[in-house]
């Protein structure tokens, strides 16, 4: 499990054309976008889990 296959999941839940958006505008926000290393490590492990020719974009929230 983990945060990356719970958003995945999330995901795959949507019609096939939101879930394409969805995947490049993922936005990451809490006290948990604040840890270090977080953004890039959750990037590169939705991005092996994304569908091809998705690629993944998370952006902290302002103020995050």
């Amino acid at each position: 499990g983990g945060l990356h296959v719970e958003v995945a999941k999330a995901l795959a839940t949507l019609p096939p054309d939101l879930a394409a958006a969805a995947w490049r505008n993922i936005t990451l926000t809490g006290s948990v976008a604040q840890l270090p290393g977080l953004l890039p490590r959750l990037t590169r492990e939705l991005q092996a889990l994304a569908p091809p020719g998705i690629t993944v974009t998370i952006t902290p929230a302002p103020g995050a």
